[in-house]
């Protein structure tokens, strides 16, 4: 599911969140992080599409199909969660900006969470973020999609830029 203020144009750029589920504890090696320990229940991931060349809907679609195949290339962190079985996609929420954030998203994630996942998703992070995997426990779903919703919005609406 996609979630967005309009409709997708070939060039939108933007920051997102992905929403994944653990259904069990698990050990997932990613990457350079090595092996990492994950608690069973939600995770909200958040990554962007700004570069050159660079489609957010793009982006997401290729986070969404290594989910559902579970086989791919795994290029950044956020694929070996999507490829290990023990991770279910919930959804995408699109925040579509042409200014950067990632981080500011994910800053205010961080205040809501559980728990960041160290350095997972922030290798090149020029905001010194501390991650941007966030643990959201296992509250229900409907109570997280409102609460990123709602964070969606607000960001989006701080984001344009009034004459």
């Amino acid at each position: 599911m996609f979630l967005c203020l309009k409709q997708v144009s070939l060039l939108m750029k933007g920051a997102y969140v992905l929403l994944l589920s653990a259904e069990e504890n698990a050990k997932v090696k990613v990457g350079s992080l090595g092996e990492i320990k994950l608690a069973k229940g939600h995770y909200a991931y958040v990554g962007s599409a700004l570069g050159r060349g660079l489609n957010l809907e793009k982006r997401v679609q290729r986070h969404k199909r290594l989910a559902e195949t579970k086989a791919g290339c795994l290029r950044w962190h956020i694929d070996y969660l999507l490829a290990s079985p023990s991770f279910r996609w919930r959804e995408a929420i699109l925040i579509e900006s042409s200014e950067p954030l990632e981080c500011a998203v994910s800053r205010r994630l961080e205040a809501l969470a559980e728990a960041v996942i160290p350095k997972f998703g922030s290798s090149d992070c020029k905001n010194a973020c501390r991650g941007h995997l966030h643990y959201l426990g296992t509250r229900p779903l409907r109570e997280i999609r409102d609460i990123l919703e709602n964070l969606r919005l607000n960001l989006r609406h701080a984001a344009v830029k009034h004459p």
